[in-house]
């Protein structure tokens, strides 16, 4: 996917199919585009190495 869509528009989901795992992937997606320049390293290697160990 190239770009980002709305989830929730006026209050309500635009999505029937969006459960809670869903979910916090897209929060997790959300902070990662939002504090990347920020963050030293990806999010996503800190937790690939805390789900291994």
């Amino acid at each position: 996917m190239d770009g980002w869509v709305p989830v929730f528009t006026q209050g309500e989901l635009m999505f029937d199919d969006i459960d809670l795992l869903v979910m916090l992937q897209l929060v997790a997606r959300v902070v990662a585009d939002s504090l990347g320049n920020f963050l030293p390293t990806p999010l996503t290697s800190t937790t690939q190495s805390l789900q291994q160990g």
